[in-house]
């Protein structure tokens, strides 16, 4: 990934602390006991073969598709369809994990899907995944690592709950007075100590260095636009000295997300106001270049087209499905063959979620 992509996935991804953490424990109903109980593997899969109904049987996803292997633990949430999960681990030469920010998104992968399964299930869903790419002794650092990333989403949820209130507040209010930006910056700096201590020193540095840095920056810039004792040429200043000083493809990741901001609402202003391509070909030449507009010329008629042989077949595959005289077995064969004769592999799969949102 370079760094330009980097840091606009950071910028586009990273939301205010605790909120995700929340979700995950208040909709799982987790105890502090049964949090630190369900750590090992071997015990993930003992309840979940004791217990059928842990997992969701509504969970339609071939985990070959996805994680390129038949997980025991069956098909996968909905949510995971479309998205593919390789192997994402990498050992050196003496077999040890190396450690990366890789294994965050792992992990992070398959919390994505707690509103989904149970916490049981999604671990257990860990654990089987590193068991199948790793041997020991990455597989046991890998599972150290795991422990102290739990840890840390247990310690990261009660410190929110004790927080909640202030953050309701932070969360609410659309103006940010100089006390909400003091308790913004005292939560990330205890988020930043929670991690570094659950997580070693390599591990801390692999998964946050550049959330982190990304953090100060955003912070830094919200204490000099909301100072009402500066000037706009004070703010204009320090803005610039905070962007000279924080790295370069940060600076073009944000700007970058505020001028495409800009375009989608300004384009938005023009068609409602009647204007043709026209007025909007000029509107992306101004503002990105000849280039650039040429491009999203191009985007716009690979969009129009896409979204004209997604319609035609989704028609098509109403009227197979409502056939009557014939088997649901054979209507959905006919089904499938219609979908391999109009798009190829990659297509399909994002046809197939199409498919799922219009039959739920």
């Amino acid at each position: 990934m370079n760094q330009s992509m980097k840091w606009g996935v950071i910028l586009s991804s990273v939301t205010c602390l605790g909120i995700i953490v929340v979700t995950q424990f208040i909709q799982n109903n987790v105890t502090s006991d049964s949090f630190t109980n369900s750590i090992q593997a071997s015990e993930y899969q003992r309840q979940v073969s004791t217990s059928a109904s842990t997992i969701s049987t509504s969970n339609s996803v071939p985990s070959n598709d996805v994680l390129g292997y038949d997980s025991t633990l069956g098909p996968l949430p909905g949510s995971l369809e479309g998205t593919i999960m390789a192997n994402a681990l990498v050992v050196n030469e003496e077999g040890n994990l190396r450690i990366s920010s890789d294994i965050r998104r792992v992990f992070d992968y398959f919390l994505s899907t707690s509103n989904e399964e149970s916490l049981e299930v999604i671990f257990a869903r860990i654990n089987e995944y590193l068991e199948h790419h790793l041997e020991h002794p990455a597989l046991n650092q890998a599972k150290d690592i795991l422990a102290g990333y739990i840890d840390l989403k247990k310690a990261l949820y009660d410190f929110q709950i004790e927080r909640s209130e202030l953050m309701k507040q932070n969360l609410e209010e659309r103006q940010f007075s100089g006390n909400k930006l003091l308790l913004l910056e005292e939560q990330l700096l205890a988020r930043n100590e929670l991690r570094a201590k659950f997580l070693s020193e390599e591990v801390y540095e692999a998964f946050y260095a550049d959330e982190q840095v990304f953090d100060k920056y955003t912070l830094d810039r919200m204490k000099v636009t909301s100072n009402q004792s500066l000037s706009e040429s004070e703010k204009h200043e320090l803005l610039l000295q905070l962007d000279n000083e924080a790295p370069e493809e940060l600076v073009q990741a944000r700007q970058q997300t505020q001028i495409s901001d800009t375009l989608k609402n300004r384009t938005a202003q023009l068609r409602k106001q009647g204007a043709d391509e026209t007025a909007i070909r000029a509107l992306r030449t101004e503002m990105f270049g000849e280039e650039a507009a040429v491009r999203f010329d191009e985007l716009d008629k690979q969009r129009a087209e896409w979204k004209r042989r997604l319609n035609q077949y989704m028609t098509k595959r109403r009227e197979i499905l409502s056939s009557e005289g014939i088997s649901m077995q054979d209507r959905q064969s006919q089904v499938d063959d219609l979908r391999a004769n109009e798009f190829d592999e990659r297509e399909s799969i994002r046809v197939k979620v199409f498919e799922r949102q219009e039959d739920a």
